[in-house]
């Protein structure tokens, strides 16, 4: 678990130093796929066979969502004034999610032939964990701090306005 955290971390820091930096290097970019194989790998239990094979159907399937132009951030909401102009926000993210889509269906067609089903069943989850992480990471959430639903966690995020812990209940 140690381990698993360390290459997390390292991930992390080295995506999001990618991200801030508007050009990306080519041996950070190398690094951070590395970081993702050798996650998927342990999430995913590959032998040396099926990651010889999957390595490649995954660099595809990461360049292809990279090259996916994602939509650009509107202004705050209550700043759109017209129904075309929300309308507009509304189908360019649906579009993204559709292209995203499209490729993920793309990348399990030539999994299918790689993985167990087990292995492809857990395909998506861990890439879509490992891209949550990511995001909590770069929006400066520490994974530790979490919001407590129900009184699962007991961690709590104060600056979550639905919360309604004191910082002393924590």
């Amino acid at each position: 678990m140690k381990r698993f955290i360390l290459i997390f971390t390292a991930f992390a820091l080295t995506a999001s130093a990618l991200c801030a930096q508007r050009k990306i290097d080519p041996a950070k970019a190398e690094e951070v796929f590395n970081a993702k194989v050798k996650y998927m790998q342990e999430q995913l239990l590959l032998t040396p066979e099926q990651t010889e094979k999957f390595i490649p159907i995954y660099k595809e399937f990461l360049n292809e969502v990279r090259e996916i132009k994602r939509p650009a951030k509107p202004q705050k909401e209550d700043e759109i004034k017209s129904v075309d102009e929300a309308a507009q926000v509304v189908i360019d993210r649906i579009n993204y999610h559709r292209a995203v889509l499209d490729a993920q269906e793309k990348c399990i067609g030539k999994l299918k032939s790689v993985l167990t089903a087990p292995q492809l069943m857990k395909f998506l989850k861990c890439e879509k964990a490992m891209q949550s992480k990511i995001s909590r990471f770069k929006d400066g959430k520490r994974p530790g701090k979490k919001h407590s639903k129900g009184g699962i966690n007991k961690k709590c995020n104060n600056n979550v306005p639905s919360c309604n812990k004191t910082p002393s209940s924590n």
